[in-house]
């Protein structure tokens, strides 16, 4: 679940299974009404990713001139933070390199499983549990 500014961000799909994605009135008077955006996302399931990139675009061509902060208490993948083998495949640090290139102000975490997500990632903050 992603929300934006505390209300719930708006998905469904299409007949293909592509995103349908709405940003409701309150939303978008919310984010208007502070100097700052906060996306919260509650991890589900990969697909969330996908929408998250989708918000933050958005939020970024709409509102510009607000400081947009991403609340992410779950880091996934963050149980992959080292490679063994020759066939695991890093997917904590390809994760953390998505969320990087979205240049949130800040990432704010909590229970990063090791220190390993909290040094891929760009201006982390781990709140203590």
């Amino acid at each position: 679940m992603i929300k934006v500014n505390g209300i719930e961000v708006q998905q469904s799909n299409f007949p293909d299974k592509t995103l349908l994605l709405k940003m409701s009135d309150t939303i978008l008077q919310n984010c208007d009404d502070t100097g700052y955006i906060n996306v919260h996302w509650l991890y589900e399931n990969d697909a969330e990713l996908f929408t998250l990139i989708c918000v933050k675009r958005y939020l970024d061509e709409n509102f510009c001139h607000k400081a947009i902060h991403l609340v992410m208490p779950y880091i996934p993948h963050a149980r992959m933070d080292r490679v063994k083998n020759n066939e695991d495949v890093f997917t904590l640090k390809y994760f953390c390199e998505i969320i990087n290139s979205l240049h949130f102000v800040t990432v704010e975490v909590r229970d990063a499983h090791s220190n390993v997500s909290l040094a891929l990632l760009n201006n982390v903050y781990e709140e203590p549990i």
